[in-house]
């Protein structure tokens, strides 16, 4: 496959996590992100509290595009709905690609 599905943003630390956010939602969405979180410098807690003032620009981006943050330290059952998240790049595509054919279908 020679057309790349989706751009990767590595966030190693709090403040270019934010600043990524900031500049993501300043235009219309036109590309899947996969945010790959840095364990050691950004716990789940931190991420979260970073997130959740720019929730509702989330759900909005994600009515066009997918936005997938990637933390092999999370645990499933303390993550809200409103956010796409996954122990590894390879299952952040894959929810690329079902959260694809639910827009597709109209969900």
């Amino acid at each position: 496959m020679s057309k790349q599905r989706y751009k990767a943003f590595r966030a190693v630390e709090p403040v270019k996590l934010k600043g990524f956010l900031d500049g993501l939602f300043r235009r219309t969405p036109r590309f899947h992100y996969i945010v790959k979180i840095e364990p050691s410098r950004i716990s789940p807690e931190e991420m979260l509290e970073i997130l959740e003032p720019f929730r509702s620009k989330i759900e909005w981006y994600r009515k066009e595009k997918s936005l997938v943050l990637v933390h092999p330290d999370y645990d499933p059952d303390e993550m809200p709905e409103w956010l796409s998240i996954a122990p590894s790049e390879l299952e952040a595509s894959d929810i690329i690609d079902f959260e694809e054919i639910e827009r597709d279908l109209g969900y």
